[in-house]
């Protein structure tokens, strides 16, 4: 079955697809100016070689974005242009997120002159210290944060994720090919600390917060109740079951905790999370959960039997929240 066909059975409207900031969008360009297809296609802003400043090539990769963005790119003002200007570009294309991986979530007490130094210090090809990526790491979190703010955007944080443990299989074959894992390190204890900063500066954006490991379920469920505001519902979210949780226990799971400790009707749902067409059937396969739960619960008398009322909940879950939410205006 074509693609084309496959997107349309599946009754898809949107697509979001993962996008390098260096990424020229001409794919994007190319459907956008075609007829004969109706579903929006949209760019999401993907930070990670940016952020990751102990990483081989980081300078190198830093020279091709300062190409890109058309601008000098020699210090942290110089940086964040850049990724601003790439911003611009990526919404005009229709973007509404970033989306940043992260082992863990620094909250590094830090100046713009102290990440002035360490990026001069990388671009001139010294090496960072784990203290200094921290502190880097930190600023430019909250320098993306801040332009999403700006924009309305999404900053969505996918926090846990152990990469490459076999190294004989990173050696061999390279990354993603098996050799990841659940993390268990205390991942989001400065979570709160970030977010806090970035709402005293009046920078907090929307977000969604995923983590890989499923004990940290209540962990996050109580932390997003924290930063809610007036005027803009279910700003911060509980992002939907990821990775290793993406099955019918871990899907139960997340959402028994959502509904127990937070707003389960607030919720935006699920993603497909993946970069093949047929796993669209992972939106069916969420739903069936969903609807099963809750039915589960209505039977047993813990939630009200108001099945028009469930059901428009259950709706709000699959489509209409995220739509209000990311602003899409389908």
């Amino acid at each position: 079955m074509p693609v084309r066909e496959l997107i349309k059975k599946a009754h898809v409207k949107l697509i979001g697809s993962t996008d390098d900031i260096l990424d020229p969008l001409k794919a994007h360009d190319t459907i956008r100016s075609d007829p004969s297809f109706d579903v929006t296609v949209v760019p999401t802003f993907r930070t990670d070689s940016v952020v990751n400043i102990g990483l081989p090539g980081f300078s190198e990769y830093l020279g091709k974005l300062s190409d890109v963005a058309g601008c000098a790119i020699t210090d942290f003002a110089g940086l964040a242009k850049a990724i601003r200007i790439r911003m611009d570009d990526f919404a005009k294309r229709g973007c509404r997120s970033i989306d940043q991986a992260l082992m863990d979530v620094p909250c590094t007490p830090f100046t713009r002159e102290e990440i002035d130094r360490i990026l001069k210090k990388a671009l001139a090809g010294g090496i960072p210290t784990k203290q200094e990526e921290d502190i880097y790491l930190c600023g430019l979190l909250f320098e993306i944060a801040s332009a999403c703010k700006e924009r309305d955007w999404v900053m969505q944080l996918h926090v846990g994720a152990k990469r490459d443990n076999n190294s004989y299989l990173l050696r061999t074959v390279g990354v993603d090919v098996g050799g990841d894992c659940i993390g268990s390190f205390g991942n989001l204890s400065m979570l709160p600390q970030f977010m806090d900063a970035l709402n005293e500066a009046c920078c907090l954006p929307k977000m969604i917060l995923y983590s890989i490991n499923p004990a940290d379920n209540p962990v996050l469920d109580s932390m997003i109740g924290c930063f809610q505001e007036a005027g803009t519902v279910g700003k911060i979210q509980h992002g939907a079951a990821w990775w290793f949780s993406d099955n019918l226990n871990g899907i139960r799971n997340h959402l028994t905790s959502l509904a127990s400790l937070s707003v389960l009707g607030n919720f935006i749902g699920t993603l497909t999370d993946s970069r093949a067409y047929v796993n669209y059937s992972r939106h069916d396969y969420f739903r069936r959960i969903l609807c099963d739960t809750v039915g589960e619960w209505i039977d047993r008398g813990e939630y009200p039997k108001d099945i028009p009322f469930a059901g428009s909940m259950i709706q709000d879950i699959c489509w209409r929240n995220v739509n209000r939410y990311f602003g899409f205006g389908l």
